[in-house]
């Protein structure tokens, strides 16, 4: 029995010896390991390891692989992962993310791609499928970071370009005397002149000039005397040109029903010329740009340019902004004037009846509508009316 005894105590003891003498190679080759990766005997990537033990900090350190692990190695903490469990992420900070099943507390991190060619990683079938669609990801990603920044710069550049166009503009339209616009005026005029039938009617004549005396007398520094000529042309329409020659159809009486919608048209009207409008028409057409190239080195070729513009003011429409801003306008003009503003709304509504709109394509002064009626401008009007501050006690138009 004694004999038997020892003989299990000797066997005990020389386990335990195994197991001690298992521990300690293992350690060992983990030094060993660690002191290769440090001397620099296999490719080191600098990282950064996260453990909840460090809180919300991060480890700097260096990672080395070798045939089975991927080793995070520092002077204060060490872990390995398995190459046969590693996972591999791209983590929303634009590095990749490195952790395994084995070691759920470690989370190991690294910037750029080249870890993802190490030859341990590339000779192992499931990470090598693994790492080229992690590059196809983080490339798609730089795609459309890329293109985000192009859009930003390019809607930054656009910006840029809308703002000097406009800033060109208005300097160029500001420098445009008004004795220019008049000849520009006479100019479109005589493109037209043969399509019109003048009209010498003093009761219409004089109700015309009652209704655009009283909204001139309301605008600030206004420098234009208006020209009104009455047109025999059944289809109701208004023109203005620069200079302030304001054109105007017999139809345009026939059609309304009270003096408020034709106050609202001329108002309208009166917009176009004190906005300079039909100028900005002509010196946006042919380039901001080219025309103050023009301008600055000789003003008498700036004119004829200007000038030469008057098919322009004939042949092509205003813009839908020059047209919000023209109807902006000429509510303000008839809310200061004491007229009920929804006289061209009203007349807006009656334009688009199928009818009348009919009947205006088929007349030769279809290529002077400079302003068709849209719903989007009725719309804009009825909400212009819902905002008024004013809605009762307007003066009574004869």
């Amino acid at each position: 029995m004694v004999a038997v005894s020892r003989c299990a105590q000797s066997v005990s003891g020389t386990n335990a010896t195994c197991e001690a003498v298992r521990a300690f190679l293992t350690q060992w080759q983990g030094h060993v390991r660690k002191r290769c990766a440090l001397k620099g005997n296999a490719p080191a990537y600098t990282g950064n390891a996260f453990h909840l033990a460090f809180g919300e900090g991060e480890v700097n350190g260096r990672i080395v692989l070798d045939p089975q692990r991927l080793m995070f190695l520092s002077e204060s903490a060490n872990v390995e992962f398995s190459l046969d469990h590693l996972k591999i992420e791209c983590h929303r900070s634009g590095r990749l993310l490195f952790s395994s099943p084995e070691e759920t507390d470690w989370v190991v991190y690294v910037s750029g791609e080249a870890i993802l060619k190490n030859y341990f990683v590339t000779r192992r079938n499931r990470l090598r499928l693994l790492a080229r669609e992690l590059r196809r990801q983080r490339e798609g990603q730089r795609t459309l970071k890329l293109a985000g920044i192009f859009l930003v710069a390019f809607a930054g550049v656009s910006a840029a370009v809308w703002f000097l166009s406009g800033w060109t503009i208005d300097f160029l339209v500001r420098k445009v005397p008004v004795s220019w616009e008049i000849q520009l005026a006479d100019s479109a005029y005589e493109e037209i002149e043969e399509h019109l039938k003048p009209v010498d009617d003093p009761k219409l004549t004089a109700e015309l000039r009652a209704l655009t005396d009283r909204l001139t007398s309301v605008l600030p520094d206004n420098k234009y005397k208006f020209q009104l000529q009455l047109i025999d042309e059944p289809i109701p329409n208004a023109i203005a040109l620069p200079g302030g020659r304001i054109l105007v159809t017999t139809g345009l009486f026939a059609a309304a029903d009270r003096p408020e919608e034709i106050a609202g048209v001329l108002a309208h009207e009166i917009a176009h010329v004190i906005r300079r409008h039909g100028l900005r028409k002509i010196i946006t057409t042919a380039g901001p740009y080219y025309v103050l190239k023009i301008f600055i080195s000789d003003e008498r070729g700036f004119l004829s340019l200007v000038s030469g513009g008057s098919q322009l003011l004939v042949r092509q429409r205003f813009s839908r902004e020059l047209e919000r801003e023209a109807d902006d306008a000429g509510w303000h003009y008839l809310e200061a004037a004491n007229i009920d503003p929804r006289g061209l709304a009203d007349f807006l509504r009656k334009l688009m009846a199928d009818r009348l709109m009919q009947t205006l394509e088929k007349s030769p002064l279809q290529m002077l509508s400079g302003h068709p009626p849209t719903t989007e401008r009725l719309e804009h009007l009825e909400e212009l009316w819902k905002h008024a501050k004013k809605k009762t006690d307007f003066v009574n138009l004869p």
